[in-house]
């Protein structure tokens, strides 16, 4: 299988993709860049202001359009806010609200199956763990082996949402 994984916002969303991309690969999955030969397509979203909305569902009617075949997968912000409006969208196999990059592999790996359904699913997450220290993850276990396309990696140093950012519409 063959997946195309597309980012829209910020460094965090690009860290994220490419744990996002890191894991599917230790499944077995196979990277492309190609829209053409996707058999799914992750498209990692962001919410900050309605424009990058429009955007990314945008980028999602293109999908379908031009690979109607394509089983799309919709992570990141904007699924957080608008899992339904994504759900509605015809070529969307799944959405997985938030970033965790498990869930977004086995969302991938299963094209469809992890949500219950060929097309329209929704992974259900529990609340968004914010600095719960219960849902931290060891130190170095998010450390990325590589970046794709990149000379520099990423050193993230922190993780998760405690919806406090003031420019954010995840916060609302």
């Amino acid at each position: 299988m063959q997946v195309l994984f597309h980012t829209f916002g910020c460094k965090a969303n690009q860290y994220d993709t490419e744990r996002m991309r890191q894991e599917s690969q230790a499944r077995g999955v196979l990277i492309t860049s190609d829209l053409g030969s996707a058999d799914v397509c992750v498209v990692n979203t962001c919410t900050v202001t309605n424009a990058a909305d429009a955007e990314a569902k945008r980028f999602v009617r293109r999908i379908t359009r031009e690979n109607p075949q394509t089983r799309i997968v919709v992570a990141g912000c904007s699924a957080v806010l608008r899992k339904r409006e994504y759900v509605e969208l015809d070529g969307v196999a799944c959405v997985v609200p938030g970033h965790d990059p498990l869930q977004v592999a086995a969302a991938v790996v299963d094209a469809g199956e992890a949500c219950g359904a060929s097309r329209g699913g929704l992974v259900q997450l529990g609340m968004n763990p914010g600095l719960d220290e219960s849902h931290l993850e060891p130190i170095g276990a998010g450390i990325l082996d590589r970046r794709e396309g990149a000379t520099r990696g990423w050193l993230k140093i922190q993780d998760g949402c405690d919806r406090k950012c003031s420019f954010c519409a995840t916060r609302l």
